[in-house]
């Protein structure tokens, strides 16, 4: 993923709330999951 493709998807969730799951956050095979909860406050 490019410098940009990563700037323009915290773009996307900006201001947005929710829940978002990151499956192998660190890579395929590696352990490491996230959840982040958004609150919607930039």
């Amino acid at each position: 993923m490019s410098q940009r493709q990563v700037e323009d998807s915290f773009d996307k969730i900006e201001n947005k709330t929710g829940i978002i799951f990151l499956k192998d956050y660190y890579g395929p095979g590696l352990s490491g999951d996230t959840l982040t909860s958004l609150t919607g406050r930039g």
